[in-house]
């Protein structure tokens, strides 16, 4: 996750970035399709570990860019053992995003909540797992089977 030390950080897109992107258009059905199997089969190889994925709302289409899911607090794991897990087998994963009252930036002013920060359980507990439109089956067959061994 990124630390953001200063007001004014910018995620904007380069010019060669946006005519990448511009040309990449005509393939994104493709791509959420491919990115769809990647989350259900995720959802299915680690149906029997105490991890949760989003219920996806019927009356919406998300778009599975990212595959984020929640490891439970009560299984003894947290989303860095199974982050070094897979970074031991070179496969990339990162922790969900990182509130904004938790950035640097932002510490010295107020934080409202009710009794249960939702932004802070996502992250507490939530991870976002290898999902690039060109994983193939057998690289999330790995990515199951190395994040399995995370619970053994």
């Amino acid at each position: 996750w990124y630390q953001h030390e200063e007001l004014g950080f910018n995620y904007r897109m380069s010019n060669v970035i946006a005519g990448v992107v511009r040309g990449q258009i005509p393939y994104l059905k493709e791509h959420i399709e491919q990115k769809k199997a990647i989350y259900f089969r995720y959802q299915e190889g680690l149906k029997d570990l105490p991890v949760h994925f989003s219920d996806i709302d019927p009356r919406t289409e998300p778009n599975y860019w990212l595959t984020v899911l929640s490891i439970d607090k009560d299984s003894g794991k947290t989303p860095d053992d199974a982050i070094d897990m897979l970074a031991g087998e070179n496969i990339e994963s990162r922790r969900a995003w990182n509130p904004m009252h938790s950035q640097p930036f932002f510490a010295q002013y107020e934080y409202y909540t009710d009794s249960a920060s939702v932004s802070q359980r996502i992250f507490d507990t939530g991870m976002c797992m290898p999902s690039g439109d060109s994983m193939t089956d057998d690289d999330v067959q790995r990515v199951i089977e190395v994040f399995r061994r995370t619970f053994e």
